[in-house]
């Protein structure tokens, strides 16, 4: 018997660390021989305020210069909230149509469920990733999934943490379902480099040096940009040489929320704002790591296993966050710290690891391979095998 034929759907194609892990994912097992494609709810995504069609994403530029088939409903979403509007006949006939000759189907999160669960001649058993600690903030999502585990559909969850999973057994979602499959990402790709810390840094215009910490996140009320800023202007009022970038969907000066929380945390300081740089989304966050000392996550709630912490770290930026997920566990064994959140603690902590990078780096270097993507794709190959239809 062959490899298990794929099909995943995503929610869409925009900025986010669920769609750039299931990317990855989607990339190792093709290189593995699995036969997959890609389905997607919506072509065009407006939130952030920022306008992300499918076709100039990188996740989706990935894809598609790997040879795998991306296809779409074409619907277009505006904000967060999920487009309810019951799919047509003609939608509904698209995606069934693509996945009939698989064994299984992906849900790359909850929120695909909605397709799933109104085709009742799909055969193929289901595998629903859970990228959030936070499944009360789901909404309707998550009666989706109640709704696809009592129909049966659900041959498994795999959870990005042990607190993802704990937070969804704690709404009921049967434990012996879920398996953890921590997130990995490509050491090849992230890794230390000088000459990309040298360049990235002379052309941001930033001394070789200056303190530098790395922001990377969406503009969402769970990556609490505000406590950012506010540990920000801390940090600054002490190393006024220092840079803070801010990377991610929304982090742009034309986001007129970006600038109401920047002139809130800046009142009275407007001259160290200058020492924030708001470059918006990146496909080089291996570069602007491997420029940066601290990649820094001031979550208030959500995170699984945050790809920001781990990318960062691997090209030699010491991690710093908030107590949401199992970001503790990113920071163990002396790669980082976590904080509480205090802006003051936090901007002291970010100048401990500034001042202790060395320390923190050798404890990197030792177990830096515990995140390559190798081991990850090796879990959801074996998984997928167990639960794909003979």
């Amino acid at each position: 018997m062959g490899k298990p034929e794929i099909v995943s759907i995503y929610e869409g194609f925009f900025s986010g660390g669920a769609r750039i892990l299931h990317t990855d994912v989607a990339l190792g097992l093709h290189e593995r021989g699995y036969a997959q494609s890609v389905a997607a709810i919506n072509s065009e995504t407006f939130r952030e305020n920022t306008s992300q069609r499918m076709e100039t994403d990188p996740s989706y530029r990935r894809l598609r210069d790997a040879d795998i088939t991306v296809a779409s409903l074409g619907r277009r979403a505006i904000g967060n909230e999920i487009d309810y509007t019951p799919f047509t006949k003609s939608e509904l006939d698209t995606f069934t149509r693509q996945a009939e000759t698989s064994d299984i189907i992906f849900s790359v999160k909850e929120q695909p469920l909605r397709l799933i669960n109104q085709i009742d001649s799909l055969d193929q058993s289901v595998i629903v990733g859970l990228h959030r600690s936070d499944p009360e903030h789901q909404g309707r999502s998550l009666d989706d999934l109640h709704v696809a585990i009592r129909m049966g559909r659900v041959g498994c969850l795999i959870a990005t943490a042990d607190a993802s999973k704990a937070a969804y057994v704690d709404v009921g979602i049967p434990p012996e379902l879920i398996h953890v499959v921590r997130n990995g990402i490509d050491l090849e790709r992230f890794s230390p480099s000088n000459d990309k810390r040298a360049l990235t840094r002379e052309r941001l215009g930033i001394s070789p040096d200056n303190p530098v910490v790395a922001f990377a996140a969406r503009f969402d009320t769970m990556k609490d940009v505000p406590l950012f800023l506010e540990s920000a202007r801390l940090y600054l009022e002490e190393n006024p040489s220092a840079t803070m970038l801010m990377c991610g969907a929304g982090m742009t000066r034309d986001n007129t929320q970006v600038q109401q929380a920047l002139d809130k945390a800046f009142a009275g300081a407007y001259d160290l704002r200058s020492q924030l740089r708001l470059l918006g989304i990146r496909c080089d966050m291996e570069a602007i790591y491997s420029a940066s000392d601290v990649v820094a996550s001031t979550s208030r709630f959500g995170e699984t296993y945050p790809l920001c912490l781990i990318e960062g770290l691997a090209c030699g930026a010491v991690p710093v966050a908030t107590e949401v997920g199992d970001s503790e566990h990113i920071v163990s064994e002396g790669r980082g710290l976590l904080t509480s959140r205090d802006p003051f603690v936090i901007a002291d902590a970010w100048q401990k690891a500034y001042e202790n990078r060395p320390v923190f780096l050798e404890a990197i270097r030792a177990t830096r391979n515990n995140f390559s993507r190798h081991h990850m794709v090796d879990e959801y190959s074996r998984i997928i095998d167990q639960y794909a239809v003979a």
